[in-house]
């Protein structure tokens, strides 16, 4: 009989081996499926929430609006500045010359507002993959890439461009140009949104995008807050997959390397 139960006892334990082997094998293609059901679920616009990473579209038009207010009764010839301190921003230049400007604080302007999922009807920019960009995310300009993608990950999906500097925010890549590794395909962060919020110094807020005031849209990335200061922008987003495939390829000259690059985006632009 003893023998018997310990006969058993070995079959159970080897089931149960067996159960979390496949267990453990399946868990990735099930955390797969989980993502693609959800990101197939979703359809025209996904609230952002109430979360610490959130803001309603409502919320961010009244704190625009004080903003804006503040701006238009300033002393007139006053320059304008961002309310930062030194240790919030990443220019080793004295803050001495903020002291008798205007200074405007947004550093609470750091939250989502919204995601747009886009459909077959969307129009994307020429130059876009129609399969890749599904997503349009509606961002206050102060928040972080890391906050940015902490709060879209959830979602299923990821910026086209993501600096790998995690604390820069949305709009400080735009004002001070920034790229990253997927860059060579979806260029600059500049290049991979639908258009911004600028902030000018007489206090009026202007809509940039392509269609509208077309030349602060193209003429205000890499100004460093020297024409209108971007408080809200509307980036292109991708799916976010849970893999990510990386493929080594050696070539001995520029070349060669420069033209496989163009062969890349040309192929994944078809």
């Amino acid at each position: 009989q003893t023998h018997t139960l310990i006969f058993i006892a070995q079959q159970y334990s080897a089931h149960m081996r067996l159960l979390l082997l496949l267990l453990q094998q399946l868990l990735p293609l099930l955390l797969l499926l989980l993502l693609l059901v959800l990101s197939c679920c979703y359809g025209g616009e996904v609230g952002a929430g109430t979360g610490t990473h959130s803001m309603s579209s409502e919320g961010h038009q009244k704190r625009i609006k004080a903003i804006s207010d503040q701006l238009s009764s300033k002393p007139a010839g006053s320059r304008v500045t961002l309310k930062r301190s030194q240790s919030e921003g990443h220019c080793p230049r004295p803050l001495s010359y903020k002291h008798a400007a205007t200074q405007v604080d947004i550093s609470d302007m750091n939250k989502l507002i919204s995601l747009e999922i886009l459909d077959a009807r969307d129009d994307i920019p020429n130059g876009f993959n129609r399969k890749e960009i599904v997503a349009i995310a509606d961002v206050q300009a102060m928040m972080s890439m890391e906050d940015l993608v902490d709060a879209l990950l959830p979602h299923g999906f990821i910026p086209a461009v993501v600096p790998e500097f995690k604390g820069i925010t949305i709009g400080g890549s735009i004002q001070g140009l920034a790229a990253e590794s997927t860059s060579f395909k979806y260029g600059f962060v500049h290049d991979a949104i639908a258009g911004f919020e600028a902030l000018l110094g007489d206090g009026r807020v202007l809509w940039c995008s392509p269609d509208s005031n077309a030349d602060i849209f193209y003429g205000l990335p890499g100004t460093f807050g020297t024409i209108a200061i971007i408080t809200r922008v509307k980036l292109y987003c991708l799916k976010a997959e849970p893999f990510v495939s990386i493929k080594c390829i050696v070539h001995n000259t520029a070349d060669r390397c420069i033209n496989y690059m163009g062969y890349i985006q040309d192929k994944n632009l078809d």
